[in-house]
């Protein structure tokens, strides 16, 4: 489970984690449960967080996404699970003018929806 805990008025704060770890899901730089919030390290000010199955998403104020967990579930092509946060280098919206206009588009892969707050 992930929790954001910040500024009303600006909806940024700090991303707290608790539960399984098995594949560094929780982003704390190991893989060991735990039954207490703890701080997850090396994000700035976060906006949204997300938790899945064995993996974990966060949007920096900044609007880029970070993920950690099992490697094939979250888009780096990395061999090895991501312990940390780690950027994702796929575009969310490649479309020009959709990332900073909010316009989805058509990416190749089929039409993408702008993202919105909570939709992570």
């Amino acid at each position: 489970m992930l929790a954001v805990v910040g500024d009303k008025a600006t909806h940024v704060g700090k991303c707290f984690a608790v539960g399984f770890n098995k594949y560094g899901e929780l982003g704390t730089g190991d893989i060991s449960a735990t039954d207490k919030f703890v701080a997850v390290p090396g994000l700035g000010p976060v906006t949204t967080a997300s938790a899945g199955r064995h993996v974990s998403f966060f949007v920096d104020s900044g609007r880029k996404l970070y993920s950690c967990g099992v490697a094939a579930l979250h888009g780096n092509p990395s061999a090895s699970d991501q312990l940390v946060p780690t950027i994702v280098s796929a575009p969310v919206l490649t479309r020009e003018g959709s990332e900073a206009e909010g316009q989805g588009g058509d990416t190749g892969f089929g039409r993408v929806r702008p993202l919105r707050r909570g939709m992570l």
